[in-house]
This record gives structure tokens, C-alpha cells and sequence, in this order.
């Protein structure tokens, strides 16, 4: 399985993903504007693989895994543009689901580029960029197909599947218009195997994760009914204190411990 982690410039997606990696990718105070991709696999802890392996006592254990993805770069968008530029979308696209970083610690060495730490406005605005994006990608398949229409030939049968995909495109194009992500559509089997090489991104998964500081706890996050709107319906939430899990995940499992005593953390963020 691969993971995108996206989130606006300083919300610690970097932070994040060496919390989740066990890496040690420089991390910065401030966007430098590239699009960079940073890219970690890690096994899937589970304490009942242990269990089993214990009983069986096998040749070999293999771990699930899980790649993560982290995509520097995201900006809010001008215009009909977007703010995911090619090398990102291609990025988000192959994932098969998001983390959307969202930003909740205040640190006056790390400022924000809006002037403010307001979860609810990050993740809206992070949410208006995967609609857009759908939004752009959808349109241009209703422009392909409107041109396709117009030629002629074709046996019967391509005609009424050029049907059925203009009726989805078109309900497709109604949702994100709506402002509504392509999560939670009532899509026929047929209709979500037709979809799957567009690459649509609010159709996939999503995790919002709450960045908190050192000294917050999980009472700091947002309320995930007043933070999320109508664009991350069907959204799980969740949150971290990433710079904390970020060291903790660079320890020796001696030093590890102690120092999971000494937050209260009861399980690493991994």
C-alpha cells in the first residue's frame, strides 16, 4: 500500500513522515516552493503476527508494509490552475490513500505562512486543492468524450459504454461542483473499476492528521465536526505530536522507553 502525505507549506509533513519511517529527512522552518518527494517503506506492526509466529514458529515472517509518500510542495492555487503541479499529482494519483498534515502546534521559529495557526482553514484550504484537482481531471475527460461522441463508426456496443461514461462524468462533474468529495458516491462495481486509472483523489481514502506541539495533547485537536465541512466527509481523524514521535522514533528501544514514560505516550505513532 502507498500513502501520500500532503499538507500546506510548515504543518510538519516532513516531521511527520520520519515519525512514521523511522528516517531522518532534514526537516525546515520555512517552504522552499520545490516539489519534493521523500519516499519510506516501513513494516505494519502487529502484535498477532508475533503471537502466531510464536505458535508456529515458521521459516520466515513477512510484515505487511506500507509506503509512505511525502509531497513537498503543495501551495494554494491562483486561478483554475490547481496548487498540485505534475510530478505531485503524479505522486498522489498512484497512492492509494492520503494523509492530509494539518497544523496545530504554534512555534515562533517555524512561522506560518498565513500569519496564524487555524487548523480549520488549513485543512479547507487543502481540501478545495483535491477538488480542484478532480474538478480539472474530470473536465478533461468530458471534453474527450464530447469529441469522441462526435465521430462516427464504432459497433453499438462501444456506443452505449461511451453513454454510460458520459451519465457518470456528468454526475462526477455535479458532486465536485457541489463542492462534495468523490468519497461516499454510490458507484456501481463496474463504475468504481472504470475510475481507478484516473487517478481521482478525493475518491481515495483520507486521514486528517492533527499536528500537535510538544505540549498539547489530544484535547488541542479540533473538533473534527467544526474543522471538517462538506469536503472531508468520510474522513478519518487522528493526531500526533510529531516532533516528539519524530525523536522518539530515532532512539535506541532503551532510551525509546524511557522516554515514552516520560510524555505519557502509550504507543509510538507508528
Amino acid at each position: 500500500m502507498q500513502i501520500g502525505i500532503i499538507g500546506l507549506p510548515t504543518a510538519g509533513k516532513t516531521t511527520v513522515f520520519n515519525a512514521l519511517t523511522r528516517g531522518n529527512v532534514q526537516t525546515a522552518s520555512y517552504s522552499s516552493g520545490k516539489v519534493d518527494v521523500h519516499t519510506g517503506v516501513v513494516d505494519v506492526p502487529d502484535v498477532r503476527l508475533q503471537v502466531l509466529s510464536k505458535m508456529f514458529n515458521p521459516r520466515k515472517v513477512t510484515h505487511a508494509k506500507v509506503q509512505y509518500n511525502d509531497v513537498a510542495g503543495l501551495a494554494k492555487s491562483a486561478g483554475d490552475r490547481g496548487g498540485f503541479d505534475a510530478v505531485m499529482l503524479n505522486v498522489l494519483s498512484q497512492s492509494d490513500a492520503l494523509i492530509i498534515v494539518v497544523r496545530v502546534f504554534a512555534d515562533a521559529n517555524v512561522p506560518h505562512p498565513d500569519g496564524s495557526v487555524d487548523p480549520a482553514r488549513d485543512l479547507a484550504a487543502v481540501q478545495t486543492e483535491l477538488l480542484l484537482a478532480d474538478l480539472i481531471a474530470v473536465e478533461k475527460r468530458q471534453q474527450r468524450l464530447k469529441e469522441d461522441s462526435g465521430k462516427r463508426g464504432g459497433s453499438q456496443q462501444e456506443k452505449d459504454a461511451r453513454i454510460r461514461e458520459v451519465d457518470l462524468f456528468d454526475r462526477l462533474k455535479a458532486r465536485l461542483d457541489g463542492e462534495l468529495p468523490l468519497r461516499g458516491m454510490e458507484l456501481s462495481e463496474e463504475e468504481a473499476r472504470s475510475l481507478r486509472g484516473f487517478g481521482l483523489l478525493t475518491i481515495k481514502p483520507t486521514m486528517v492528521l492533527y499536528n500537535l506541539g510538544e505540549d498539547q495533547s489530544e484535547a488541542d485537536s479540533p473538533n473534527p465536526e467544526a474543522a471538517a465541512g462538506a469536503g472531508a466527509l468520510g474522513v478519518v481523524h487522528t493526531s500526533l505530536r510529531g516532533k516528539l514521535e519524530m525523536e522518539l522514533a530515532q532512539m535506541s528501544p532503551e532510551d525509546a522507553k524511557d522516554f515514552l514514560n516520560e510524555y505519557g505516550i502509550t504507543e509510538p505513532g507508528l
